[in-house]
């Protein structure tokens, strides 16, 4: 964190600070604001922070104690819902996400257990907008996520949700999947959710070299897609085609990874 020292505060009335990305990361933002007395305009990501001309930034390095302490205050003060809403609006794409969940977590703190009621706030209603937003966008995560069989018995699936959401759909596949092993790839966040049989737990990759280390597809695994597609669309129904609502329900941007849709079946890297 920049030195204190060498900050002049009446010569700089905006103030941003930068974190890691990480909940942890935020919530030790927030702690820092109120130990240094200061309300910063901005709270960001540091790889997402854009200074505006005479900002000046300082980088918050990310510390757990301090996070599970705002976590502990903030549950205390205004409940376990508010707390969880900061958790979820934490994974949202929105550059400006981290500034919504501190200022809330501010409001939240005066307010108390009623912040959720004043839902017009302006600290509140754009958090329970993006919590909308974002449960959507699980629910599609969900719904769209397709598996492949690999050698050795595992399973991989890729998506590309807006949101990093892979920590919040685990819980529903180890409960399906149960003992056996899968991958779930968040191409766009760089994020593997990884269930070894008995729990889960998310890993940091670099896409191409992580997809080069992955087993090959399992010999059946050609024909199952071929079966799956040839399923989707016997039961469909030409007449009652209707293209904007299967991209309301099925957005493009999920296709490339939809076995069903796919003329040509997919290979993991294109050397396969």
């Amino acid at each position: 964190m920049t030195n204190r020292a060498h900050i002049d505060p009446e010569a700089y009335c905006d103030l941003a600070y930068a974190f890691d990305g990480t909940l942890e990361g935020l919530l030790t933002a927030v702690f820092q604001a109120y130990a240094l007395h200061e309300d910063p305009a901005d709270v960001l990501q540091s790889n997402a922070l854009q200074p505006r001309l005479g900002q000046l930034v300082r980088d918050i390095p990310t510390d757990v104690q301090l996070a599970k302490r705002v976590e502990a205050g903030l549950r205390r003060k205004a409940g376990t819902r508010a707390f969880e809403l900061c958790r979820v609006v934490s994974a949202s794409d929105r550059p400006d996400a981290g500034t919504l969940v501190y200022r809330f977590i501010r409001y939240a703190m005066k307010e108390g257990r009623s912040c959720l009621r004043q839902v017009m706030h302006p600290a509140v209603e754009p958090m329970l907008a993006e919590r909308h937003f974002l449960a959507m966008e699980k629910e599609r995560l969900l719904q769209f996520v397709r598996f492949r069989e690999l050698e050795g018995g595992l399973w991989f699936a890729q998506c590309n949700p807006r949101g990093n959401l892979v920590p919040f759909v685990m819980d529903h596949f180890a409960g399906r999947f149960n003992t056996q092993a899968f991958i779930i790839y968040d191409e766009v966040h760089h994020l593997a959710g990884i269930y070894d049989g008995s729990g889960w737990y998310l890993a940091s990759v670099n896409d191409q070299a992580f997809l080069e280390r992955l087993p090959t597809e399992a010999r059946t695994e050609a024909q199952m897609q071929q079966a799956w597609r040839l399923f989707y669309r016997s039961v469909s129904i030409d007449a009652r085609y209707n293209p904007e609502l299967r991209t309301h329900f099925m957005p493009k941007r999920f296709w490339k990874n939809l076995t069903e849709v796919q003329e040509v079946l997919p290979s993991l890297v294109s050397k396969r």
